[in-house]
């Protein structure tokens, strides 16, 4: 069994409307992996990864959603995770949430401001995206198939680049810049090798 976590960017194009989306990536990964395999589609549309973020001033993180649900409920092989573009909504951005703090949006960007994220967001007292995928690592770890008794594999995914700045509120260069970076920091502080 097979659980695609994450935002509309797994929910797939028209999601909220067409139940399973046809267009998503975890349909093209079930039809890749063939009926031996059970793909479940668990995006949820505006989902952030960090505790207590918003959209439309509404309540978002993935925490509160009927789909993270879902994923308690199943014993998995595998769990796939795609997370953060909605992490990287900013005032600065067109967006009604801040939910990136720092102002990273007119910052340069490099490895090592990545790692500078990394250590700053983890020492904050108020959840923040790395604490929060950390604290979701660690409990997706707890998610295994009863079946086997192991541990289900775990990928982390590193979004797909936003093509505009403010594009539904959202900071190109956190998505851009700052998670292929900050990605691989987080998979490697969770203890998990797989990134893409």
């Amino acid at each position: 069994r097979v659980a695609c976590v994450g935002d509309s960017i797994t929910e797939g194009f028209r999601g909220v409307w067409c139940h399973p989306s046809p267009n998503a990536y975890p349909a093209t990964l079930q039809t890749l992996l063939g009926p031996s395999h059970e793909v479940a589609n668990l995006g949820s549309s505006g989902a952030t990864m960090s505790k207590g973020g918003t959209d439309n001033g509404n309540q978002a993180d993935y925490w509160s959603r009927p789909k993270f649900q879902e994923l308690v409920k199943g014993g998995w092989d595998i769990i796939v995770v795609c997370m953060g573009t909605n992490d990287a909504k900013t005032v600065a951005t067109g967006a009604e949430a801040d939910n990136w703090p720092g102002g990273l949006r007119t910052k340069p960007v490099d490895a090592e401001s990545a790692e500078d994220v990394f250590r700053t967001q983890l020492c904050q007292s108020t959840p923040t995206f790395v604490s929060s995928y950390l604290d979701f690592l660690a409990f997706a770890r707890t998610l295994g198939n009863a079946r086997n008794g192991s541990e289900p594999a775990i990928f982390v995914c590193i979004p797909p680049p936003a093509l505009s700045d403010g594009a539904f509120g959202v900071s190109q260069s956190v998505v851009n810049s700052v998670l292929p970076k900050l990605m691989p920091l987080i998979a490697k502080g969770a203890g998990i090798s797989q990134t893409r």
